[in-house]
């Protein structure tokens, strides 16, 4: 199925784009265009066929890359194309907000830990900031978004404690036969997934018990995923959580 991708006609004014040569702009029109393109904004893409497709010297795509890095606007990770601000720019529904979580989960976790240690990528505070146009919300929904935002707080608090306490992530971490660094990966998608389902924390105990049959779950899906295929990704479905 064809996908479309639109851009904002405002993006000839930005002083960003301004500065760029002619190549980093074709580049970057490509990177935010190109069908390998998901909700995200961090997909797989090698640079060869970027190349190709563009018509332009390998070396050039990624002089390109640094340029983009520099300005903490995108990165190229192991094979991946990163835009650091793609969430941010969208405006989302329920399905694709499950699809930004799926293209997530996808992710390799060395790749999740890369992309928080080059720039401050919080996924949680990405899908915070969805646009919403309150001005043609019905009331009722009005106070609907607001007691949610009310609730997103209360459940992004709990899991930022858990992501502190040090302690009780190593112990995680030894049960579940992970690294420190992986858990606290995990934990961020956790906190997520409780969002986008709308399964939200309402304190530490619950948060807990809730991750640890989550991260068991996910170790199990993970077992099963080593016998198949490696093209055959394996998720957490609806009814696992």
């Amino acid at each position: 199925m064809d996908l479309r991708r639109s851009i904002n006609t405002k993006i000839w004014d930005d002083v960003w784009f301004e500065s760029l040569t002619g190549e980093e702009k074709l580049v970057w029109l490509y990177l935010l265009t190109n069908k390998n393109t998901n909700m995200l904004g961090v997909y797989e893409l090698s640079e060869k066929k970027i190349a190709f497709e563009i018509g332009l010297p390998l070396e050039n795509i990624r002089k390109a890359f640094k340029s983009f890095e520099s300005q903490k606007k995108g990165k190229y990770i192991n094979g991946y194309v990163v835009l650091f601000n793609w969430i941010k720019n969208q405006s989302y529904n329920t399905n694709m907000k499950k699809s930004a979580l799926s293209d997530y989960q996808k992710l390799p976790t060395n790749l999740k830990i890369s992309i928080k240690a080059v720039i401050e990528f919080n996924l949680t505070e990405a899908f915070g900031t969805l646009s919403k146009d309150y001005l043609i919300l019905p009331k009722n929904e009005k106070e609907k978004e607001i007691e949610d935002e009310s609730e997103n707080d209360i459940h992004d608090q709990i899991i930022d404690s858990l992501l502190k306490s040090e302690k009780w992530i190593e112990v995680t971490a030894k049960n579940s036969k992970r690294e420190v660094q992986e858990i606290k990966i995990l934990l961020d998608e956790f906190r997520i997934e409780c969002v986008v389902r709308s399964n939200l924390k309402e304190n530490e105990p619950e948060a807990k018990n809730h991750f640890a049959n989550w991260l068991l779950k996910k170790s199990q899906a993970d077992k099963v995923n080593e016998l198949k295929p490696k093209y055959a990704l394996s998720t957490i479905k609806d009814n696992d959580f």
